[in-house]
């Protein structure tokens, strides 16, 4: 740990903004989004979507949960687990996920709570409530509690839209306003083996972030995944496996100085509505 603490602080610290504006801020859930170069806000799946845009719990048809494992630049200090489940109903579909990140000298935990439902023949909705406790050894622990809204859109069969704010009310630790961004996503399968999806996300503070992913199923059990994104900038590769009830995903993604990321992800299905929404 001793030698791979000035790694961490540079990481930790690169384009980062002053105070906690860094804070909060988004982290990708899911080795299938992170194998598409960090797309998931128009089209997920699965449970992991109610990290990218509280709507998709709307949409959701199947109840089911998932686990994520991420390792940025295969450092076990900088990894997030996150455990997401979707439940829905007749009326509103309902979404929970815990999220542990950093290690023992920094380390943020989140629980979130989405809802969201059909607005429009084609057309979703959702709200979410995120609480984070951040600790910091010899500095103490805060917490700050943040809205998330967003849209989706079905347009067509083979085309999908959504769109997602974050920390809408302008939650601060202490004085230092959190994390704020806007994001926007679109997933198109043209065929049943083929799709592209492409996102863009802008933190207030940050630069413009832009992913583009592809993904083709070769066989009725496994898909191949790539993308690219920037800021930062990486390429990144994946695939999954479909087991019965269970969709297996793993992704690896490398960026030029810090090295390879690897993100692993379980997402089994419970089981699936009638009167589909």
């Amino acid at each position: 740990m001793g030698k791979s603490l000035p790694i961490i602080i540079l990481i930790l610290t690169i384009g980062a903004p002053p105070k906690s504006e860094a804070a909060l801020g988004f982290r990708e859930v899911g080795a299938e989004a992170a194998s598409l170069g960090g797309c998931g806000v128009g089209w997920m799946h699965g449970a992991e979507g109610l990290w990218w845009n509280p709507a998709h719990v709307g949409w959701a048809s199947q109840a089911a949960f998932s686990l994520s494992c991420a390792r940025p630049f295969s450092m076990a200090a900088l990894s997030t687990e996150t455990l997401s489940f979707i439940l829905p109903t007749p009326r509103i579909g309902w979404g929970l996920g815990i999220q542990s990140y950093g290690f023992s000298l920094y380390r943020e935990t989140t629980a979130t709570l989405a809802g969201g439902r059909k607005i429009l023949p084609r057309l979703y909705a959702g709200l979410g409530v995120r609480g984070t406790q951040f600790s910091i050894r010899h500095f103490g622990t805060d917490r700050a509690f943040c809205v998330d809204a967003g849209l989706l859109a079905h347009i067509g069969k083979a085309l999908h839209w959504g769109i997602s704010l974050r920390n809408l009310n302008g939650a601060k630790i202490r004085r230092d306003p959190c994390s704020q961004s806007l994001s926007t996503g679109i997933f198109y399968r043209p065929t049943e083996h083929l799709a592209f999806c492409a996102d863009a996300r802008k933190t207030l503070r940050f630069p413009l972030q832009i992913g583009a992913g592809a993904q083709i199923r070769l066989l009725p059990c496994f898909v191949l995944r790539t993308g690219i994104g920037s800021a930062p900038t990486r390429f990144s590769i994946g695939a999954g496996f479909h087991l019965g009830a269970a969709d297996i995903s793993y992704s690896a993604g490398n960026h030029v100085i810090l090295g390879f990321s690897h993100q692993a992800s379980i997402h089994w299905k419970i089981e699936e509505r009638k009167d589909k929404r």
